[in-house]
């Protein structure tokens, strides 16, 4: 973490990780110093990811009674497009679970419709291999107010 960065700002990003892409993205927030928290239905690559000493929440299939809310407060939710139940699945978990705004990054305008209507606060359709655009600047990290996860 960034040692001029407020200590108490304990917040995430919590994303998906399905190409290298999304892994450009979640090393260019952690250069940031912004926390990031992979979202996955797997349970294997949840281990792998913590096996690499990155946090994972494990994200069952949605409407499944297993969902748990996140355990820290999330600032942004990041979902990388991979396939379209997936996609949804996490898009419906995070809408339900934070209240974060959510960025659904796609390669085709097709479905963005839908992931709106399921929640997403921004869809973001590019072929461009590096996202960092979307990275808060430093100064509005550090007057962003982390969002709570929901209760109950």
């Amino acid at each position: 973490m960034n040692a001029d960065r407020n200590e108490s700002l304990d917040d995430y990003a919590l994303l998906t990780v399905p190409d290298a892409a999304a892994e450009r993205f979640r090393l260019a927030l952690e250069r940031r110093g912004i926390h990031a928290a992979v979202l996955t239905d797997d349970p294997a690559e949840r281990e792998k990811w913590e096996a690499r000493g990155v946090r994972a929440m494990f994200c069952p299939a949605a409407g499944d009674a297993g969902s748990a809310l996140p355990e820290f407060p999330v600032c942004a939710v990041y979902l990388f497009e991979d396939t379209l139940r997936h996609t949804c699945g996490y898009l419906q978990y995070a809408a339900d679970h934070t209240c974060a705004p959510v960025y659904v990054i796609t390669h085709s305008a097709a479905s963005s419709r839908l992931y709106r209507k399921l929640g997403a606060s921004y869809v973001v359709c590019t072929h461009a291999s590096d996202v960092s655009f979307l990275l808060p600047s430093a100064d509005g990290l550090r007057a962003h107010h982390p969002f709570e996860p929901k209760e109950g």
